[in-house]
């Protein structure tokens, strides 16, 4: 079994406040989020993470939001230590044929250097991993090996 050298790349989605009157234009507000890249050659695997930093100018009114909505009381909500971080995705990348991916479609991609790639992922795997736990847990080198090993079942066995 030969080693491969994959190309991590980490990049950070600042915050924002994209709310427009227009609603084919309201693109909502978002927190920061950490975005894990595990490449190899035309294929790719990542995990999103989103955290609980959000622009001062939305936070209270966010949290209000979400105490409404939610009937969140934050003197009876358990705290576990990762409260306001979540795993948005877990995904994978391919400029290959698409497998199991959106059948014969591709979308721009700014992570494969062909600019094009079938692309999957799934939130619930994040939570059902405990990818939080693990990486406050294991810290970031948990994150790279837990990519590799999703790389490797994912994409067969040539690269195992």
């Amino acid at each position: 079994m030969k080693k491969l050298k994959f190309e991590r790349i980490v990049s950070f989605g600042l915050p924002y406040d994209k709310r427009h009157k227009d609603p084919n234009k309201n693109y909502g507000i978002s927190s920061m989020r950490i975005h894990f890249i595990l490449k190899y050659k035309n294929r790719a695997t990542q995990v999103l993470l989103s955290t609980p930093c959000y622009l001062h100018s939305t936070t209270k009114e966010y949290l209000k939001k979400g105490i409404d909505l939610y009937g969140i009381d934050r003197e009876d909500t358990e705290f576990d230590g990762y409260e306001g971080f979540s795993c948005w995705s877990v995904g994978f990348h391919t400029s290959k044929n698409p497998g199991y991916f959106d059948k014969g479609q591709t979308l721009k991609c700014n992570i494969l250097d062909s600019g094009k790639c079938y692309f999957d992922d799934s939130a619930l795997r994040g939570n059902e991993e405990k990818v939080v736990e693990n990486f406050f847990k294991h810290g970031e080198e948990w994150i790279w090996k837990y990519l590799e090993k999703i790389f490797k079942e994912n994409f067969g066995d040539e690269f195992k």
